[in-house]
């Protein structure tokens, strides 16, 4: 998993102040509107992902970055399978569905 990029600290050079109360108020304020408008757009976006995702996703739009699984949840789709280029009589019947059972479980069945 990859660290979260941290931002270059906010520098309000005193030189640019002048010892002006006034200035820095409004330096801060614009910075807290920037950063207002920011999260709007993560929330708007958050909001986006947790619609299109499929159910059993959706938890991981709610958990902490720590809290959440660093391996992937899904089964490898062909563990157990071989290749080679002998012929072999097959099932498509019943290989083909545990193939997409493995994709996608149905919690129905």
């Amino acid at each position: 998993m990859d660290s979260p990029v941290t931002p270059p600290p906010l520098v309000l050079p005193v030189e640019a102040l002048g010892g002006d109360a006034r200035i820095e108020a409004l330096f801060w304020r614009a910075h807290a509107e920037e950063l207002s408008a920011q999260l709007a757009r993560l929330e708007r976006r958050l909001l986006a992902l947790s619609r299109r995702l499929p159910g059993r996703w959706a938890q991981l739009v709610a958990l902490d970055p720590e809290d959440m699984p660093n391996v992937a949840t899904w089964p490898d789709p062909l563990a157990g399978w071989h290749e080679t280029t002998e012929l072999e009589s097959a099932h498509v019947a019943t290989a083909l569905p545990r193939l997409w059972d493995r994709l996608e479980p149905d919690p129905s069945r």
